[in-house]
């Protein structure tokens, strides 16, 4: 199966009073039909930007792609004007923003703003529009459509916001949809809802879905593949189950330690990993979590390492940014999962 989205080699930067901010540097991945693609990873590591580049929505300025390829069934967007790009943005490739409720406009019936999307791209009815509407609220489980659709986002609560802007992404029938943190502040009751509904709407309209989070507990329910991003770069990507359970790179290690246990033992503490990220107007010339890592080595912080590939599990491809499974590294490449390697 081709891929719908490649990415390769992308680069985002801003440019602030203060300097260059390297945000993205170097990402790579893919997404297939009907796949869904997690990026995991601590506040400021790039992955909104990262979407947001996808969409073609960073502001130019300050924002510019500075090197890479954003192939979209084999076309590059980076390459498309902003009149070429609406053809994609909506109807090919949508977006749920990960605040429903600054997204939405108070002041507008969610029956308008959903409605919007058609009367820009078809020639047809209000009435027409309305029907569409009412079936996109049926899709996303939005309950007394006739009444709802007449509504302001005030009167939603938290998870029926995100419902709503659910249906404006699916308006266009994307073949792509990215979530930018779906879950964010809703409570865990409504999160499950989400969740429930982002898997339904990926096997029933067969659409890819790129999944943005910091929760590794989403992802371990959405994702089949799943990135982890650190200081604009991709560290370790893998299978979900590869990476939950035969982790490689000490930052996914440290993030999956971090995670709140059910049952800790009397007197645990919530494990933290140690330092700060790296200042990205002056990204460290070496691997960009050096610094806060328990297994570094004095190429760590000289040199970023190459990307090599693990046969982690059999068959299944798995990448790691770390220096300890270069070929030439003398550490002991013999942890869980380790497996044979060679480098990309």
């Amino acid at each position: 199966m081709g891929n719908l989205l490649e990415v390769k080699n992308l680069a985002v930067s801003f440019k602030t009073y203060g300097g260059e901010v390297q945000a993205v540097r170097g990402v790579s991945f893919t997404v297939k039909p009907g796949e869904t693609v997690a990026i995991v990873g601590e506040s400021g590591s790039g992955k909104s930007v990262t979407a947001t580049t996808l969409m073609g929505l960073i502001p130019v300025p300050p924002g510019e792609i500075k090197g890479g390829e954003i192939l979209f069934n084999g076309v590059d967007l980076t390459r498309l004007t902003d009149r070429q790009m609406e053809n994609y943005r909506g109807a090919e490739m949508g977006i749920v923003f990960q605040d429903p409720g600054t997204s939405l406009n108070p002041t507008m019936k969610i029956g308008r703003q959903i409605g919007e999307s058609f009367l820009y791209r078809e020639k047809i009815s209000k009435k027409a529009v309305r029907k569409k509407v009412l079936d996109l609220l049926d899709l996303v489980g939005i309950p007394q459509g006739e009444v709802r659709i007449d509504q302001y986002p005030h009167q939603f609560s938290g998870g029926m916001k995100q419902r709503v802007m659910l249906a404006m992404a699916l308006a266009g029938r994307p073949k792509l949809l990215i979530a930018d943190e779906p879950t964010t502040a809703l409570d865990v009751t409504i999160q499950a809802q989400i969740i429930d509904l982002l898997r339904h709407l990926k096997e029933q309209l067969q659409m890819g879905l790129l999944l943005i989070t910091h929760d590794f507990g989403v992802a371990d329910q959405l994702a089949d593949q799943v990135l982890v991003m650190y200081a604009g770069r991709i560290m370790e990507a893998g299978r979900k189950e590869d990476i939950f359970d035969h982790a490689q790179h000490p930052y996914t290690r440290g993030l999956l330690k971090s995670r709140p246990q059910i049952n800790p033992e009397d007197g645990e503490r919530l494990f933290i990993i140690p330092g700060q990220p790296p200042n990205l107007f002056l990204p460290p010339p070496g691997c960009p979590f050096a610094s806060r890592c328990p297994d570094v080595m004095k190429v760590c912080v000289q040199t970023a390492p190459h990307e090599v590939h693990l046969r982690v599990t059999k068959g299944a491809e798995h990448r790691v940014a770390c220096w300890q499974y270069h070929p030439q590294s003398k550490r002991d490449q013999s942890r869980d999962g380790g497996g044979e390697n060679h480098e990309s």
